[in-house]
């Protein structure tokens, strides 16, 4: 096989592999997008509190620990309706 037939199967093989890494992780999109918008929003307080405290793990423990706490204030009734109807969902089978 030449050098130009090794390239394009490489790159075929290598399109396959990116469309199965897509399906796979298709169903966690709108996580990363969150997780990802969450990041960026909290960026400027950990750098602020990282440099106040002059201890960088510690303020990244602070932030996420207000993170958590704001998210799960804000939103109580949200998460447990929807575990109870991906639950029920799944017993439908």
């Amino acid at each position: 096989m030449s050098h130009r037939g090794q390239q394009i199967l490489l790159e075929l093989l290598l399109a396959a592999l990116l469309l199965f890494l897509l399906r796979i992780a298709w169903p966690f999109a709108s996580s990363f997008v969150l997780a990802s918008m969450l990041a960026t929003v909290m960026h400027p307080a950990n750098s602020r509190l990282s440099r106040r405290l002059r201890r960088p793990g510690l303020a990244c423990l602070l932030t996420t620990l207000a993170t958590v706490i704001v998210l799960t204030r804000r939103m109580p009734t949200s998460v447990p309706c929807t575990l109870a109807a991906r639950t029920s969902s799944y017993r439908s089978w």
